[in-house]
Order: structure tokens, then C-alpha cells, then sequence
């Protein structure tokens, strides 16, 4: 069941999306001048809540990917060279979920 749910690109859209939050926020809090960053680095003492929170459920969701998509690849459909090019450049998790993790029904 919780396969059927992840290897889907409803999965892949939402790290993206997570992924792309991430980075747009700490982009602008970079570029609005708040006193917490200005040494260039947003401590777990400084940070609120809910960017911890974001922290970690982006940190979760890219691991979460590599991992599904190294056991997509090498149990589902048996192509080694995949398991190769997501352990040395761990953002092909996301070309290899985009390419054949199935679309939704």
C-alpha cells in the first residue's frame, strides 16, 4: 500500500514543491536583512518553529526520495546503472522518479 503511494509522481511533485519552499524562504530571508542572519547562518536557537519544521520535512522528503528511488531501481526494475547515478549525484533521484515513476491513474 505505501508503495503504491510513493512510487507515483504525486510524491516527486510534493518534494519539489517542499524542495522549491525551501529554498524561495531562505532566499528571501537572506535578501530581507533580518537580524537573526546576519552572520549568514540560521542556528537551531534562532530559527522558529516552523522552520525547523521545514527543515527537516524537506531534509526527510529528499532522503526519503533517494532512498525510494535507489529500491525502485534496483528491486522493481533491476537497472544497476540508475543505483550508480543516484549515489554519486543524489539530485538524479529526481530525474530518475520523474522518468519512471509511473504517472497517476
Amino acid at each position: 500500500m505505501i508503495t503504491r503511494v510513493i512510487f507515483r509522481r504525486k510524491f516527486v511533485y510534493s518534494v519539489f514543491v517542499s524542495v522549491t519552499v525551501f529554498v524561495l524562504y531562505f532566499l528571501f530571508i537572506l535578501s530581507s536583512q533580518d537580524p537573526r542572519i546576519m552572520d549568514n547562518s540560521l542556528g537551531w536557537n534562532e530559527a522558529y518553529w516552523w522552520e525547523i519544521f521545514l527543515i527537516l520535512q524537506c531534509l526527510i522528503m529528499i532522503f526519503g526520495l533517494f532512498f525510494f528511488a535507489i529500491y525502485h531501481a534496483y528491486f522493481i526494475l533491476g537497472q544497476k546503472k540508475w543505483i550508480i547515478f543516484i549515489f554519486l549525484f543524489w539530485p538524479m533521484a529526481f530525474v530518475y522518479a520523474w522518468k519512471f515513476f509511473p504517472n497517476l491513474e
